[in-house]
């Protein structure tokens, strides 16, 4: 019997490890992120469920057209509800299985990526496994809402391995299977803009590090420009036709871009890389001390090992690790507001600096006996696994996006099935939702009861919104009120006194300051829902938030906030499901100033429906 080859039992046995890495990352992702499992849908996964594809000829469609939102992601908001949706209905548990295996998968590529990059295992894994458990994930691995970032992650991290893969091999096909990828990306979140300039990194700090001299550095931006002319040529295509045929233009309301807003946000994202939030330049202590204490000198002493490896091979590794977190972050770093999800991509390159920075730590254990050195580093991985654990619990209690938001929808629906097991055609379901006044995105901006019911003439009004009932007699109109978390039915009493339940402010309970030059305007006066976009600029205010009260069509006052940019201004899109009507914008102040100082406005806006076609 002729014996295995030394090379091959090698290899299996690397084969092995690797396995056993991914199925203890697999472990570790399941039980950090099992309680998203019993969490009903938040508000974006029910819109796009209710939106999902009903036919390849939707899907296709998609491809060569913005979808309702204005946005461009043919491959990652509907899809996954549009494929399973038939098994699953409204049962969550299914596709929160989906979203986790996307996830899981995403750490398996991520994992083979950075060991055929540094041909180490345990730096692979370290890296790997600190991605996995990091606590920003407990968003994206929540629903499919989140799926936009995890499918342009993994499509982002292929054509990265590709792009090396193609560097050493030198071989065309997998320059243009990182191309594809590319595109992929593209298609999932324009986030993945940014794949280019990464590439160029990569090239600078592994390939093809220029000496410090002008012939120099123009020879290497010659020669990485020319090994990714491929993904370039599909860049300059998405802005071709997604940005100027298509008309993508993001950038609106809370999602305007500030450049006084990068310090801060990218101060932010390095202490949410490190699993702390901050209050100014501290921790938050909201956590067991403990917890807290551990992830402060767990922080500190990563960082300082990461200094000490900059005078080390190991910089290379280091250096692109952080160039790629900070170069992914660029297009999020200039909004009003940071979000935790928007970490999923960037932490990748982040984790190539904390794997390195472990797998030093546990080189350095390893000097001691292994009695000493086994159990020190098991305890530690298990206490960052404990920390990471502890600080998602609150999100997932408290967060609107995660435990609270659904939570609420979850009870929406239980409240009005029990109230109206059955809805006429046509009913419109009025919620007086003033102590809630964002229920409307937890449930979907309507579309909840459209899939409840399986009705698509069903319509869901909201008191916060300034709606008025659409109906007004006879069994088409219902009637909730928001009591603590739940809905209860109050439409005989509305019926009988509807001015008892919409009130409106008491003019002389306001106060009104005199502000000279300061005024309120929109522009332009008339907009389509749909298609068009309107300004709204007040004058000698800068960046700052503002609180607005206005009408719709002179029923009941509501109110919204707008970041306003440092020129005054904020834009907005008017997405299709805009209620139509005059827009009459009647007040607003500084949400940083005195309470009760109005200011007045007689600013107006027109919306209407898109004409038939």
């Amino acid at each position: 019997m002729q014996l295995p080859h030394r090379n091959t039992i090698a290899k299996l046995n690397e084969k092995y490890l690797s396995l056993e890495c991914c199925f203890l990352l697999g472990v570790a992702q399941y039980f950090m992120y099992r309680p998203n499992f019993t969490q009903f849908f938040q508000g974006d996964a029910i819109f796009w469920m209710y939106r999902r594809f009903h036919n390849f000829s939707a899907f296709f469609q998609s491809l060569i057209q913005l979808d309702l939102l204005h946005s461009y992601r043919p491959l990652s908001n509907r899809t996954i509800p549009s494929m399973f949706y038939s098994f699953w209905g409204l049962r969550p548990y299914g596709y929160h299985i989906v979203v986790l295996g996307l996830f899981f998968l995403t750490s398996c590529v991520l994992f083979q990526f950075v060991k055929r990059l540094t041909g180490r295992t345990l730096v692979a894994f370290l890296a790997t496994f600190y991605f996995s458990i990091h606590s920003t994930n407990v968003y994206t691995t929540f629903d499919f809402a989140f799926s936009p970032d995890v499918l342009y992650g993994l499509f982002y991290i292929c054509a990265l391995w590709f792009f090396m893969e193609c560097e050493r091999q030198h071989s065309q096909m997998w320059s243009v299977a990182s191309a594809a990828c590319f595109a992929l990306s593209l298609m999932s979140k324009e986030a993945a803009v940014t794949l280019p300039p990464v590439l160029v990194l990569f090239h600078i700090v592994f390939v093809r590090p220029p000496a410090l001299t002008i012939r120099a550095v123009s020879s290497c931006v010659t020669d990485v420009l020319r090994k990714i002319w491929l993904q370039l040529a599909v860049f300059v295509m998405y802005l071709v036709f997604v940005v100027g045929y298509l008309g993508v233009v993001r950038g609106s309301g809370g999602y305007m871009l500030v450049l006084d807003n990068v310090p801060g946000n990218l101060l932010t994202a390095v202490y949410w890389a490190l699993n702390l939030k901050r209050t100014g330049f501290g921790p938050i202590p909201l956590l067991p001390r403990v917890i807290v204490f551990f992830l402060i000198v767990f922080a500190i002493v990563q960082l300082a090992i990461a200094m000490a490896l900059l005078f080390r091979p190991e910089r290379k590794l280091l250096l692109f690790g952080f160039l790629w977190f900070v170069t992914a972050l660029s297009p999020v770093l200039m909004l009003n507001r940071l979000r935790p999800y928007y970490l999923f991509l960037p932490m990748a390159g982040f984790s190539l600096v904390i794997g390195s920075t472990l797998s030093k730590t546990y080189e350095y254990l390893r000097t001691f006996p292994a009695a000493v050195s086994s159990p020190v580093v098991s305890l530690m991985l298990l206490m960052l696994w404990l920390s990471c654990r502890t600080v998602s619990v609150p999100d997932i209690v408290y967060d609107g996006v995660l435990g609270y938001g659904p939570r609420l929808a979850a009870n929406s629906a239980a409240d009005i099935m029990t109230a109206h097991p059955q809805l006429p055609s046509g009913a419109n379901v009025y919620i007086l939702d003033e102590s809630i006044p964002e229920l409307w995105r937890y449930q979907g901006a309507g579309s909840l009861f459209k899939l409840l019911y399986n009705d698509a003439t069903i319509t869901t009004s909201y008191r916060s919104l300034g709606h008025s009932p659409r109906a007004t007699t006879g069994d088409r109109l219902v009637v909730m009120k928001t009591q603590g978390e739940h809905l209860v039915d109050v439409t005989a009493a509305f019926q009988k006194d509807p001015q008892k339940f919409i009130t409106a402010p008491d003019e002389n309970s306001l106060e009104y300051e005199a502000s000279p030059g300061v005024e309120l305007q929109v522009e332009p006066a008339a907009v389509t829902a749909g298609k068009d976009f309107y300004w709204i600029t007040i004058a000698g205010f800068g960046a700052q938030d503002v609180l607005i009260q206005y009408t719709i069509d002179k029923g009941p006052v509501a109110d919204f906030t707008v970041p306003l940019n440092p020129a005054g201004k904020v834009r907005f899109f008017v997405s299709t499901f805009t209620e139509p009507g005059l827009y009459e914008f009647l007040r607003f102040k500084r949400i940083s100033g005195q309470p009760s100082k109005w200011i007045k406005s007689s600013a107006a806006i027109r919306v209407s429906n898109p004409s038939p076609q």
